[in-house]
């Protein structure tokens, strides 16, 4: 008797337990309907604002969805939603999401990078709210028809529809600082012209990988990527081998480094060092333009060794852009000509092997400056005076 009561409970349970998983699996199917017919709805709208519908190999798609949390609610399904605008896909990358703050709004830029022609959407949380409180109730056919359904002035908190190719904004430099300033695009402006212009002009994977978790494209971030290519170039950890890095004059280039070359202080990879003013005054000569120290592991338990690396700016003639925006354009495009000679740009202030038993993360404590262990600072003014 107990025996069948025992399974009779159990029955009942996995009974349970399979109605509970089923009615999850339901919320999860509509919810993933909200945020996937709200990125086809806004596709449809920017057919509408843009001036022509690109060919698939123009059109680009950028957007935070994935990033951005909306009252509690992921907004990862929107990037399948966006593949209804000319098959944009991230293996083409032609739909491309750039990373936020989860407290962002979402937004939504499509862009035809044949003319230049963009339209930046930013969504209006609350407009879905009485969507989302009812899911329940609601069918998947119903709720892709109440998203299509709302007003566009209600859907979106945000359209603006400029043109951001490279031709447009070097025409009118000054025009477009002032639409940065009076917040276009969200106050994204200087992020989503300067991705798409890298995604136009034939950036490569590495680049727009970076630029997309620093949240923009700049120079600091080519310096970067230049930096990351000469290490594996001129100083390779080689299969099984690992780097640390040790920014002593922290500036963009960290992302970059941080997101190709996979050392992140997570996995005691990557110390930050910034020095004063002071910290710099003494270093040697050779020293002043220091930037990066990489050490490299080329088999586990090995010795370390590593090297100084200082990053020369050249004079890219973009300084006659007009400033802002433009001025950053055109040294991104400058660069992404000559991305293959990192040794042009970067420079071997010293070379070196660490002590038998020493570590990186030795020479990234606290109150350790690394390049007074190299020698590369002048001594203390105490020092000096005796």
């Amino acid at each position: 008797m107990k025996s069948h009561v025992k399974t009779i409970v159990c029955t009942l349970f996995v009974a349970v337990f399979a109605i509970a998983s089923l009615a999850t699996a339901q919320d999860k199917a509509k919810e993933y309907a909200v945020w996937k017919s709200l990125a086809e709805r806004t596709a449809s709208e920017a057919s509408k604002v843009l001036k022509r519908v690109p060919s698939r190999s123009k059109a680009l798609v950028l957007t935070n969805a994935g990033c951005a949390v909306v009252d509690g609610h992921s907004t990862e399904p929107s990037l399948d939603g966006l593949q209804s605008w000319k098959g944009a896909s991230a293996g083409k990358g032609t739909l491309l999401d750039v990373h936020s703050a989860r407290n962002s709004a979402l937004w939504f830029l499509f862009h035809d990078m044949g003319t230049g022609d963009a339209v930046y959407f930013e969504v209006n949380g609350k407009a879905l709210e009485p969507l989302l409180s009812r899911l329940p109730q609601l069918s998947r056919k119903t709720i892709r028809s109440r998203v299509f359904a709302l007003r566009a002035k209600e859907l979106f908190a945000r359209i603006d529809h400029e043109n951001i190719g490279a031709k447009a904004v070097f025409a009118d430099p000054a025009a477009w600082n002032q639409k940065a300033k009076a917040g276009v695009f969200g106050g994204h402006a200087f992020a989503l012209v300067t991705i798409a212009n890298a995604v136009s002009h034939g950036a490569s994977c590495d680049v727009i990988r970076a630029a997309l978790f620093h949240d923009h494209y700049c120079p600091g971030v080519t310096s970067g990527v230049i930096l990351a290519n000469y290490l594996e170039s001129r100083f390779p950890a080689g299969p099984g081998g690992r780097y640390f890095i040790q920014a002593v004059d922290p500036w963009c280039k960290e992302d970059a480094l941080l997101e190709l070359l996979n050392s992140t202080p997570g996995k005691r990879g990557y110390a930050a060092y910034y020095p004063s003013d002071a910290d710099k005054a003494r270093r040697l000569p050779e020293a002043a333009k220091a930037a990066t120290i990489a050490y490299r592991q080329q088999t586990r338990g090995g010795a370390w060794d590593g090297v100084v690396l200082a990053f020369d700016w050249p004079d890219t003639g973009c300084a006659k852009a007009g400033g802002g925006i433009a001025e950053k354009l055109c040294t991104d495009l400058w660069f992404l000509k000559r991305m293959d000679k990192p040794e042009d740009f970067v420079k071997v202030v010293k070379s070196f092997e660490l002590p038998k038993g020493t570590s990186p993360l030795d020479w990234a404590r606290p109150g350790v400056d690394p390049l007074e262990k190299l020698g590369l600072l002048q001594p203390p003014a105490a020092e000096k005076a005796q």
